[in-house]
């Protein structure tokens, strides 16, 4: 992908997509996620794409049209965020992908994954990320 492109995918993100991380629970201990919501198809595939994932059609409701939604997750987030984060402008998405990222290497360097202190540590990401999701003033 060229610098253009990324750039491009960048700047789109920042405005139409979000990072987070899902609540970790007894089976499963969260996962890193990316979304990108658009009503252009051909926008969203763009990401599909570029860095695979899933693609969702948000059905239409009142006034409002059709939307599609990217989802890209864990390993594969990883590479997107790491993809465009040189690309990212604005404070919070870069703290977001920045946590995002942390999140998500220390899902693969520890041995135990299932320890009382790893399941702390991942309510902890999962709190973080929730509290720079949250919208409004900042």
């Amino acid at each position: 992908m060229t610098d253009i492109e990324l750039a491009w995918a960048a700047g789109l993100f920042e405005g139409e997509g979000t990072i987070c991380i899902n609540k970790p629970h007894k089976n499963h201990l969260g996962t890193l996620r990316c979304y990108v919501g658009n009503t252009d198809r051909e926008i969203v595939e763009f990401f599909l794409e570029g860095w695979g994932g899933h693609l969702h059609e948000i059905k239409a409701s009142g006034n409002r049209r059709v939307a599609w939604q990217w989802t890209v997750a864990a390993t594969k987030a990883t590479k997107f965020i790491k993809d465009i984060l040189p690309y990212l402008h604005t404070k919070r998405v870069c703290q977001k992908a920045q946590l995002g990222l942390e999140f998500q290497d220390q899902k693969s360097l520890l041995g135990v994954r299932r320890t009382l202190e790893y399941r702390v540590k991942q309510f902890g990401y999962y709190e973080r990320m929730k509290k720079l999701n949250v919208r409004g003033v900042h």
